[in-house]
């Protein structure tokens, strides 16, 4: 287990906590672990999208007094946007504290294991709230759990998504061509920034209906250019004109039994890849006095003694808004 070494004092101090739940090592999410969405802390809660030449740009809130940012004559819009909030808060008893014995020990359990085990399964709840993020983000809108939408990079820009439809791709010209088309369109609209290739994350039944195709069998499930990524990578795919074509089928069991997908299984997205500029992942500080204007870290944790001394209160967050800066790329 992952155990803090800190004496219980330490434990009340938010540097600590904070240190210790963004080390904590879980199985993160997939599109956590691609990294597509750089980090950009911020030291405010506050979000400025400007848009400018065809893209979605950040500008970071300023203290008061501060030299503004100068803007360019062809802007056409500043938005601002409040950061999304997400707490948990947790009880430890002081029965779990002073009543348990560690297994082979004589010694009482101590509060700082206690706040291991709170830490972990905060933060497994923390990384599966950002993997639906990221994933809902690569739709064109981050969403949260209660289906709430917190940006829509369409309507902030004004622009319509490109869609495809595979029912209509009946030939090989006619599926290489839309396959050519859907990069041309990643060029056409990166502007300023630079891919390394593509990717498209297919929904279950999407992605069976692809693989089942006769002319997908054919020509690419063999070629290959296919058989070399299968070597290194665990996904199941294969290519068409460039563009990894694999299964994405997270979901998570809800409370009333049925299971939430994060993509849907009709649907797919195809992004680009090794993007610098497009895809960023917006970290704001906590909303406690001692992050006041500092900036943001993916996680928090504190702990404070709960009222008459009848056990411990623990508390994390994260603050964080995955946007698509280029969302014309999402196809």
């Amino acid at each position: 287990g992952y155990l803090i070494k800190m004496n219980l004092n330490s434990l009340f101090r938010v540097n600590q906590l904070t240190d210790a739940i963004n080390n904590k090592e879980i199985n993160t999410g997939f599109f956590s672990k691609k990294g597509l969405f750089s980090p950009k802390p911020l030291n405010s809660n506050m979000i400025l999208l400007e848009e400018k030449d065809g893209y979605l740009k950040i500008l970071e809130a300023r203290p008061q007094g501060s030299t503004g940012q100068g803007l360019p004559t062809e802007s056409r819009a500043l938005r601002t946007f409040k950061c999304p909030h997400f707490p948990i808060d947790t009880h430890i008893s002081a029965n779990d504290v002073g009543n348990v014995r560690e297994f082979g020990s004589e010694m009482q359990q101590s509060l700082a294991n206690r706040v291991a085990e709170h830490l972990g399964q905060h933060k497994e709840t923390h990384e599966l709230t950002k993997e639906y993020l990221l994933v809902t983000a690569l739709q064109g809108k981050a969403v949260d759990g209660a289906g709430n939408i917190l940006m829509d990079s369409f309507a902030e820009y004004g622009v319509s998504q490109e869609v495809f439809n595979f029912a209509d791709m009946t030939t090989q010209n006619k599926i290489e061509k839309t396959f050519r088309d859907i990069l041309r369109i990643h060029d056409d609209y990166l502007i300023g920034d630079r891919s390394t290739g593509a990717e498209m994350a297919c929904g279950r039944e999407l992605y069976d209906a692809i693989f089942d195709n006769e002319i997908v069998k054919k020509y690419y499930l063999n070629a290959s250019e296919s058989r070399k990524r299968l070597e290194s990578d665990n996904r199941r795919g294969f290519y068409i004109e460039g563009v990894f074509i694999y299964e994405y089928a997270d979901k998570i069991k809800q409370p009333n039994g049925s299971y939430k997908q994060f993509l849907s299984t009709t649907e797919s997205i195809i992004y680009p890849l090794g993007t610098r500029n497009t895809f960023k992942n917006y970290i704001c500080p906590a909303d406690f006095n001692e992050t006041v204007q500092t900036y943001g870290r993916e996680y928090y944790a504190k702990v404070e003694s709960a009222p008459m001394g009848r056990g411990y209160n623990f508390h994390s967050q994260s603050n964080i808004l995955p946007v698509c800066l280029r969302p014309k790329v999402l196809v």
